[in-house]
C-alpha cells in the first residue's frame, strides 16, 4: 500500500491516518477479520520519501508480531514518477 500526502506532513502522522482510514474500510466490509488483516494485525515496515513537495509512504506487511520498522528514502529524483502530481491527486 502506498500513499502520497502533501508536504510538510509528519510521516508518522501520515502513517497513522492512512492505517486508520484503511482500518475503517476493512471494518466496514470484513469486521470479523480485522485483527488478522494485513497491516492491521501489527507488524509492518514503512518507507518514507519526498518527491516534488509530496511525502510518499509505502507500507508493507511483515506478517504480524507488532514490529514496526521505518526506512527513509530521502528526496527522490526528478522524473521518479511517470506522471505529474497535482493537488487533485491527493
Amino acid at each position: 500500500m502506498a500513499v502520497m500526502i502533501s508536504r510538510p506532513a509528519d510521516p508518522t502522522e501520515g502513517i497513522r491516518k492512512l492505517l486508520e482510514a484503511y482500518r475503517q474500510e476493512v471494518a466496514a466490509h470484513h469486521p470479523k477479520h480485522i485483527a488478522r488483516w494485513p497491516l492491521l494485525g501489527g507488524g509492518w515496515s514503512a518507507k518514507v520519501g519526498h518527491y516534488e513537495g509530496w511525502t510518499i509512504i509505502v507500507l508493507k506487511d511483515s506478517g504480524g508480531g507488532g514490529f514496526m520498522r521505518f526506512e527513509g528514502l530521502g528526496d527522490l529524483p526528478a522524473g521518479f514518477l511517470p506522471v505529474a502530481l497535482s493537488s487533485s491527486s491527493q
